[in-house]
């Protein structure tokens, strides 16, 4: 409804955003005590991506380092 009325497309924009953000929330608490369903990963990786992560987010302030297949020094 918002889309197709006289509203500024930026703030319809920014809406649709909070919207997803609070999807993401929703589902996140909705899978709070259900069985989680594991999966087969490489830890290795699954490590690195985390590091990249948490590393494009720490504005440089934290030093990463990690030692072993693939390491990123």
């Amino acid at each position: 409804m918002l889309k197709e009325s006289d509203l500024d497309p930026k703030t319809v924009v920014e809406i649709q955003k909070d919207v997803d953000r609070l999807k993401l929330v929703s589902d996140r608490f909705g899978k709070i005590g259900s069985k989680p369903q594991l999966e087969e990963k490489d830890v290795v990786v699954q490590v690195r991506n985390m590091m990249e992560y948490i590393r494009k987010r720490a504005a440089g302030r934290v030093q990463f380092s990690l030692r072993g297949p693939g390491g990123i020094g």
